[in-house]
């Protein structure tokens, strides 16, 4: 997430759609919850605080 964010100058948004047929539900949701409690913050430390922009 960080190299894209580099390489393209900087984004506001990522979406993610996480699907798998194969993965039993249980470890899909602990693979959201890792997003959410290890990934996010990681990013949002790494990243420099931004105003929101409307309009």
């Amino acid at each position: 997430m960080l190299d894209v964010n580099e390489v393209l100058g900087g984004v506001s948004r990522l979406s993610f759609q996480m699907t798998n047929g194969m993965l039993p539900h249980e470890k899909m949701l602990r693979a959201i919850e890792l997003l959410g409690t290890e990934v996010a913050p990681r990013v949002r430390e790494a990243l420099p605080a931004r105003e929101p922009t409307f309009g």
